[in-house]
């Protein structure tokens, strides 16, 4: 994919050889297969690709400088600027090529910022500063080289035990727990046990209430009344004292 450029002669009829397609890498393919010569024949960015055609017979250059969506940008400039994007292109390519080797070595520590430098780079690029765009790429190339791998954190492995099948086909190992452990889970669990069984039977099981002492003191009993002798009066029949002469009632001699 990219810009493809053709060549059109005023002065020839387009039906005898009068557009002509600029391929951007002549002589790619096999004599034997010249159908196949022009499927690189668009100018684009990026690693082996050609990024401008130059015409050295009319003085101009015509220059790719990015895709945008389903299009590209272009610019027309001279001879030195086309020759100058051809040159920057390049070293953007070699910044993508020298990132590429060190994602496939595993250089990844310090590899962060040669990928932002050729962001940058390529940026600068599409706004056709070249100059920027140069000494960016050649940072990112840099920092890529200067990548190293990520230290290795080492991990205790935990003890294992090791079980051999009788086949003696493969080797398992299984974790072997520890001794210590297993007692004392045990231990704990036969304590929570003894405790949920007392608690239960000492809440089925009543507590007799203790009388708590009186502080009343009894009263002493109190004494008898000596009854005197009664009579019944001979007039009213009241009930009157044995020895009375005279009925309090009615008043009649009890003589």
């Amino acid at each position: 994919m990219g810009v493809l450029i053709l060549f059109v002669d005023m002065k020839e009829d387009p039906r005898e050889g009068g557009v002509k397609v600029i391929d951007s890498h002549p002589n790619s393919y096999n004599a034997s297969t010249p159908s196949a010569e022009l499927f690189d024949a668009p100018f684009s960015v990026g690693w082996n690709e050609t990024a401008a055609f130059i015409n050295r017979d009319r003085s101009f250059s015509i220059i790719v400088l990015g895709k945008m969506g389903s299009s590209y940008k272009v610019m027309v400039g001279n001879i030195a600027t086309g020759e100058k994007a051809v040159e920057v292109n390049d070293v953007i390519g070699q910044a993508e090529r020298a990132i590429a080797k060190a994602e496939s070595e595993q250089r990844l520590k310090g590899l962060d910022e040669a990928k932002n430098a050729l962001l940058k780079a390529k940026d600068a690029y599409a706004e056709s500063r070249f100059t920027d765009a140069a000494a960016t790429a050649k940072t990112s190339i840099e920092l890529a080289n200067s990548a190293t791998k990520m230290p290795v954190v080492s991990t205790t492995a935990t003890p294992t035990t090791s079980t051999t099948a009788t086949a003696g086909t493969e080797k398992v190992s299984v974790p072997s727990p520890s001794f210590d452990i297993l007692v004392l889970i045990i231990a704990i669990v036969i304590v929570a046990l003894v405790a949920g069984l007392f608690l239960r039977k000492r809440k089925q099981t009543p507590t007799p209430a203790i009388p708590s002492p009186s502080t009343h003191t009894p009263e002493p009993p109190t004494p008898a009344l000596a009854v005197a002798p009664t009579k019944y009066c001979v007039n009213c029949g009241a009930s009157i004292q044995e020895d009375a002469r005279h009925c309090p009632e009615c008043g009649a001699s009890q003589q």
